[in-house]
């Protein structure tokens, strides 16, 4: 039986603060990274500096788009309250605060204002993050019944979680500008963004999502926008490519590609991977001694006969893959590449089938 090896590449980076810099509400406590710097903002106010022991604020129309969501931070705000996440307890979600580019910690030393300290021994320096409606909301890991609210309409305070008249700070996450997907030289790689991809602009990569499997066949279908966290076979020449993030929302209505958390192993009979083997590029099955790596994806089909050992790949219109006759009457403009467009521009495409040009 055929084994399938795949390698894993991680890319961490940061970049400067910049008047193009957006930060995005975060929802989940999955999203937590202690290698990235978060901003801190109570309801719709924004912390800025810590002074007297006080963490004062800033007003909603230095901070929000019209949205409510995100941000446009401008350059001349130099004192904005950055945080990175260390993590206590991980497991349960219990973090110190720690100020960026400073060795102290944001505490709840009494019941009143915050303050700083230089270690996170103290339970009074370490926060349970939890999941409201609003966000992510910090509580005081000394008594669960405090979490961080806005006092008035300037300074952070601690209070009970019940009062009515504070708003409860949440978390935001700076959105990278770009990520970065590498394509081997068998032309296809399976790849799970952090974030919203606009792959609109791209004419030399396409993302796929995977929408019917067969014991001979899997069914590809392009995006234009990937959403965060989807699962994805991207194909294009050999090289790494910078795929814009987007604030945009994106939605894909079916997808039988699975991400791995690095823990899934081949069995053997259902598990299918990605890879270049003798029969060409397709998804294979994946002996039982194989753990597919985290970041990877794979498809899980159950077979009514013996299982296939490979099924190669299709695409649900005419590229340069293959054709599949069954849907050229569908109203979309494809790339030649097989990408379909919302808003296409000047160029040839593939439209109900056909090859057109727009001038």
């Amino acid at each position: 039986m055929k084994k399938i090896f795949i390698l894993l590449a991680l890319f961490l980076g940061s970049l400067p603060l910049s008047a193009d810099d957006i930060y995005v509400r975060m929802t989940s406590t999955d999203e937590i990274d202690t290698n990235t710097t978060y901003l801190l903002v109570s309801g719709m106010n924004g912390g800025k500096s810590i002074g007297n022991n006080v963490i004062t604020g800033v007003t909603i129309k230095d901070w929000y788009d019209s949205s409510g969501n995100y941000l446009s931070i401008p350059d001349n705000y130099s004192g904005l309250l950055y945080i990175q996440l260390e993590a206590i307890d991980a497991a349960n979600h219990v973090y110190a605060m720690k100020i960026r580019g400073s060795s102290y910690y944001i505490s709840n030393s009494n019941s009143t204002y915050l303050t700083t300290v230089n270690s996170c021994t103290s339970r009074r320096a370490q926060w349970v993050v939890t999941k409201h409606s609003d966000g992510l909301i910090l509580k005081s890991y000394n008594n669960s019944s405090y979490v961080i609210k806005q006092k008035g309409s300037r300074d952070f305070f601690c209070t009970a979680s019940t009062s009515s008249t504070y708003k409860s700070v949440i978390l935001f996450k700076k959105l990278p500008p770009t990520e970065t997907v590498t394509i081997g030289s068998a032309g296809y790689t399976t790849f799970v963004p952090a974030n919203t991809l606009d792959f609109s602009g791209q004419t030399d990569v396409t993302p796929y999502v995977v929408t019917q499997a067969s014991a001979t066949a899997a069914v590809l279908e392009s995006l234009e926008n990937v959403p965060a966290k989807t699962p994805i076979v991207v194909k294009g020449l050999e090289g790494s490519y910078d795929i814009p993030v987007t604030t945009a929302t994106s939605t894909v209505e079916s997808n039988l590609l699975i991400a791995s958390d690095g823990t899934v192993p081949g069995d053997g009979k259902t598990v299918y991977a990605l890879g270049n083997l003798s029969d060409g590029v397709g998804f294979y099955l994946v002996d039982t001694d194989v753990i597919i790596p985290n970041g990877r994806c794979y498809l899980r089909v159950n077979q009514t006969d013996k299982a296939p050992q490979y099924m190669r790949m299709t695409v649900n219109h005419t590229t340069g893959i293959d054709e599949y006759s069954g849907i050229t009457d569908h109203p979309y403009y494809y790339s030649l590449s097989g990408q379909r467009l919302i808003h296409p521009r000047k160029g040839i495409y593939i439209y109900k089938g056909k090859k057109i040009v727009i001038k």
